[in-house]
């Protein structure tokens, strides 16, 4: 690692300590004991990203087994700021969450997409973030517009883009391609959308749409299909083109 690179991850991580010592946002009701997860795997190595709405409220702990460091493990109340000491704990812990105890029902479809070109989560060369690092208490769907609003947190992915040198950006889901392009109003111009058909197993014309756009010089590839409801072999091929 270069003199370069080692500053701008030094100011990534000192960035993102800072966003995981925020206390809970009070505007909306977020999974008590919680962190903002700023980050899954681990950003210091990542050369992709992908990109969904928010953490799950299970991210944290399951069947017992504890996913990643939180309050509840810190004994720190939910309006409290994390100590820099407690912040590198989470944060560690953000490093290592495909190697303990990832939520593979989420994440293991999404690896799929990318494992036959040699990126993984589990090898490090994948991160995820989400459009708000907060896990709320109710599905994002129920949120109001502006309880939406006071918790997406964009700063971050423009962060790890811009400080890691994230070259492709890869999106889940028509609801959060267009979050994510609201949020940062881009210019429906500089969204190019592209319509392709399948025939399912039961003989039945289906098609799906990938969506490309681009920004701080990072390609951004999105799909409407939610892939955790089924995703066709060829839409896998299509995303695997971009790699």
């Amino acid at each position: 690692m270069d003199k370069r690179e080692s500053t701008m991850q030094h100011q990534l991580k000192e960035f993102l300590l800072d966003k995981i010592s925020e206390p809970l946002p009070t505007k909306v009701k977020i999974v008590e004991g919680s962190i903002p997860i700023v980050f899954f795997g681990n950003v210091e190595k990542a050369v992709i990203a992908t990109l969904s709405l928010n953490p799950s409220n299970i991210e944290f702990e399951h069947n017992g087994v504890r996913r990643c460091v939180d309050r509840k493990h810190l004994k720190v109340s939910d309006r409290q700021k994390l100590t820099r000491e407690q912040a590198e704990s989470v944060y560690q812990s953000l490093l290592l969450f495909f190697q303990v105890n990832p939520y593979k029902t989420w994440f293991n479809p999404m690896n799929k997409l990318f494992q036959s070109k040699g990126f993984e989560y589990y090898n490090d060369k994948i991160v995820h973030l989400d459009i708000s690092p907060w896990a709320t208490s109710n599905k994002w769907d129920s949120l109001s517009r502006e309880e939406r609003e006071s918790i997406i947190d964009t700063s971050i992915i423009k962060e790890v883009i811009e400080k890691r040198g994230i070259k492709k950006l890869f999106i889940n889901g028509k609801t959060a391609f267009n979050v994510f392009c609201d949020t940062l109003s881009l210019n429906a111009n500089d969204i190019q959308q592209s319509i392709f058909t399948y025939t399912t197993q039961n003989g039945n014309n289906r098609s799906f749409i990938i969506y490309e756009t681009e920004i701080l010089n990072c390609k951004v590839v999105g799909w409407n299909l939610y892939i955790h409801q089924g995703c066709p072999q060829d839409l896998v091929k299509k995303i695997n083109d971009y790699l």
